[in-house]
């Protein structure tokens, strides 16, 4: 819970607790108590109420000190590797956002090409653009930057990565750049 958000469920208590409170007072006084006891059960429920919305409920499971099978082991998206879980995020942005691909994943995939095209394919894209088209064919605009106004879909950036990926078996290691 924020401190904006505290400050303003107090506020609010203090503010209902002061409405029931004066009518219940004695004459022209305020009763203390029952403003206090109204203030704290209002604070006490908002904050519970916060808490139970945050918390995940989970089923509840009868762990017994011995059994006959085996216990499968948990498995599921929350326990995947955070990095895998994060470029997920960014694919999926830019499946719908041109900038969100200018700006997170096509400094991503361009690091990629940079590693992977010299070691697989004996291209260096800093120094050879055409032949990085030439690789990379239909889907070189992933590293353009130039282009501006494109999504990929998650078909293109997949394709993208079996060519960066691929191996070509008929360059030789003799042949490669830097392996003299």
């Amino acid at each position: 819970m924020t401190t904006r958000r505290l400050v303003v469920l107090v506020g609010r208590s203090a503010l209902f607790g002061l409405a029931i409170a004066l009518p219940l007072g004695d004459g022209d006084f305020v009763s203390v108590e029952i403003w206090l006891g109204v203030t704290g059960a209002l604070i006490a429920t908002g904050l519970l109420r916060q808490i139970l919305s945050v918390a995940p409920f989970e089923e509840a499971r009868m762990h017994v000190a011995w059994t006959w099978r085996r216990r499968r082991p948990v498995s599921g998206p929350d326990h995947r590797p955070r990095g895998l879980r994060a470029m997920e995020g960014i694919v999926a942005n830019a499946r719908h956002n041109p900038r969100a691909h200018h700006s997170g994943l096509r400094p991503r995939l361009s690091a990629l090409a940079d590693h992977f095209l010299p070691i697989r394919r004996a291209v260096d894209p800093q120094r050879d653009p055409a032949g990085v088209r030439d690789v990379l064919g239909d889907v070189s605009w992933l590293i353009d930057p130039v282009v501006l106004d494109r999504s990929p879909t998650v078909g293109e950036v997949d394709t993208f990565l079996d060519k960066i990926l691929a191996e070509d078996h008929s360059v030789t290691r003799r042949e490669q750049p830097g392996s003299e």
